[in-house]
């Protein structure tokens, strides 16, 4: 399903040697030209080959920033808007099929629809009206986890009016507890699932939506880190249980993953990530702050043990 009237040459060339991979079900690294129509032509193959094989499982597309990662999701709408609507005319010539024989992709959606999530961190989702505002990354990390953090919650419902929770995590929780479904098929970018946070009729919280999302959708589209790095990749359980380095292998570890393609853009810049994500950086402030979090708890043990 290829939304375009033509292909170059370099795009067909693209599509067989990645279905040759595919078939194979090995590893592959190419490259085409900027500005050759890369991204569709990798969408338009691989969600073909989904829609042909369901066994292949999700697709997890890695991207670098938020905004590729856009890119990337609109390019994935207009080519599962054209599948849709050519089965639909496909169904219209043919006669209606039967409600059993309508086609089903890898999430058992009919018509050739699609569940396709964007992921990305708190920072990139947040729409609490005074968190969001924050601009570090880890102080909104850390406002964000305590307003949900199940302690903090149940304070709040004790002493109600004293303690403010996160009433976007409130409402994601209640959806769950209704075992509502949080969104219909179709493709969402990062835009689109912070604008369900601010609906009336939504409101759930984005960054929590999209993570309980991505367990059930056929492609998802995400940074670099939630595949590379453990310790992001261990909180998102994406695909099944990570492995922490230093910690041993489970002989049965295998049979709980689930069978993905994994994709990575611009796939020269994995080594910095890995880099990145094993190195700590540790600066005056930060030695300083460890220190006194020492003395604090050393303090606090004192003072138990009287």
């Amino acid at each position: 399903f290829f939304p375009y009237d033509s292909i170059y040459p370099e795009q067909y060339r693209y599509m067989c040697e990645l279905k040759r991979a595919l078939d194979a079900k090995g590893n592959c690294v190419l490259e085409m030209p900027t500005g050759t129509g890369k991204t569709v032509t990798l969408f338009s193959l691989i969600t073909s080959y989904q829609y042909a094989h369901p066994e292949v499982g999700r697709l997890i597309y890695c991207t670098r920033t938020v905004p590729e990662m856009s890119k990337a999701l609109e390019e994935l709408r207009t080519v599962i808007d054209f599948r849709v609507e050519t089965l639909l005319k496909d169904q219209v010539g043919k006669g209606e099929p039967a409600p059993g024989e309508q086609p089903k992709a890898h999430g058992g959606l009919p018509g050739g629809r699609i569940l396709g999530i964007g992921l990305s961190a708190r920072r990139n989702m947040c729409v609490h009206a005074e968190v969001s505002k924050e601009g570090d990354r880890e102080r909104v990390d850390e406002l964000c986890r305590q307003l949900t953090a199940p302690w903090h919650r149940e304070q709040a419902m004790k002493e109600k009016g004293k303690a403010e929770v996160c009433q976007h995590y409130e409402k994601y929780e209640a959806s769950l507890s209704d075992q509502s479904q949080l969104l219909e098929s179709g493709v969402y970018t990062i835009e689109d699932l912070r604008e369900k946070g601010l609906e009336e009729g939504c409101g759930w919280c984005p960054y929590y939506a999209a993570r309980r999302l991505i367990q059930a959708a056929d492609v998802v589209v995400l940074n670099y880190q939630y595949v590379l790095d453990p310790k992001v990749s261990l909180a998102s359980a994406l695909g099944g249980a990570p492995i922490m380095p230093g910690s041993r292998p489970d002989k049965n570890a295998h049979q709980g993953v689930e069978p993905s393609i994994v994709v990575f853009d611009e796939a020269h810049n994995i080594d910095d990530v890995c880099i990145e994500a094993l190195s700590v950086r540790l600066n005056r402030q930060r030695l300083d702050q460890s220190s006194g979090n020492l003395q604090r708890l050393g303090a606090e043990i004192e003072r138990v043990k009287r």
